[in-house]
């Protein structure tokens, strides 16, 4: 990084509850020496990037700039990715990338989804993404001088122009760029990733816009939204599960066309058993034979 570069970075961890994310957070921060220019923060686990628990709220304020007191907006995401849940996570990863800051993709479970059949093709994922990807190990500690090299990478240089990775309809388009031009950028001191994320959540639910009941312009705000959503109408399409449909359909295509999939590979205990399994066959057929020889013993010998 160039000297005119600030020196301390602050890193959010973010990602599906189970994926790993405590883990990698202490793999990081084992490693941190006193010159570090990255802190990172593990965030509570999320299915999706909105306010719809307490730790999705905790989240979703703290990513977006909304709740100061929960601490600074990060400077950096670090989104923590379950390879054998790829279709799932994905919808969440591209929620994250819509937010505009420096990201990393830290794909974590690569050996089981290869022991499940799975094998991804990274290099799909990298282009289609935009962002680095870098497979991780979090209980091994494995990947963490990748992150740091990535995100040096990302934070160097942020400001170049951001590729859609995902591609919304051309009336969810024209519904958000309409609430944008006449309300969000006008009236949401929030930056502009920030402003996408929170405006496509304004049109899609129904009850969004009463959080901005106590704005100054909660009136305007009520009035561009009923507009936007009548654009989106107006051209066929669900405000409601617009945004969500779309997104899916992106996840499902890509994980689709970055898997391949084939026989699952046996464990330890699998291929043990198949060891095993002949000689206790064995054992009873030679019982069965056995008891049979017996019994017909015993019979011609009169019972």
């Amino acid at each position: 990084m160039s000297d005119s570069t600030p020196r301390s970075f602050t890193v959010a961890l973010v990602g599906h509850p189970g994926a790993g994310k405590t883990a990698l957070h202490a793999a990081l921060n084992a490693q941190a020496g006193p010159n570090d220019v990255f802190t990172f923060v593990d965030l509570p686990g999320s299915h999706v990037l909105a306010p719809n628990t307490e730790d999705e709220r905790q989240v979703y304020d703290r990513l977006l700039g909304r709740r100061p007191d929960l601490g600074v907006r990060p400077d950096a995401l670090v989104v923590l990715t379950d390879a054998t849940r790829l279709e799932q996570n994905l919808y969440f990863v591209s929620q994250v990338i819509d937010l505009r800051l420096p990201v990393v993709v830290a794909l974590s479970k690569v050996d089981r989804a290869r022991r499940l059949g799975i094998t991804l093709n990274m290099v799909r994922l990298r282009d289609q993404l935009g962002v680095p990807v870098v497979v991780v190990r979090p209980d091994k500690g494995e990947g963490t001088d990748e992150i740091r090299s990535a995100l040096e990478g990302e934070i160097a240089r942020t400001g170049k122009p951001v590729r859609t990775h995902w591609r919304p309809s051309i009336a969810l388009a024209n519904a958000y760029n309409h609430l944008d031009e006449m309300w969000l950028s006008k009236h949401l001191p929030l930056h502009t990733g920030a402003r996408l994320v929170e405006g496509l959540r304004l049109l899609s639910v129904a009850n969004a816009v009463d959080e901005y009941e106590a704005h100054p312009a909660s009136g305007l705000l009520m009035r561009t939204v009923e507009e936007a959503r009548e654009k989106m109408e107006s051209r066929g399409e669900n405000w409601v599960m617009g945004e969500t449909l779309q997104r899916h359909q992106w996840a499902n295509h890509l994980a689709a066309h970055v898997t391949e999939r084939g026989t699952p590979a046996l464990s330890e205990r699998g291929r043990q058993q198949l060891i095993e399994t002949p000689r206790w066959v064995a054992w009873l057929l030679f019982a069965a034979a056995a008891l049979i020889l017996g019994l017909v013993g015993w019979w011609f010998a009169g019972g």
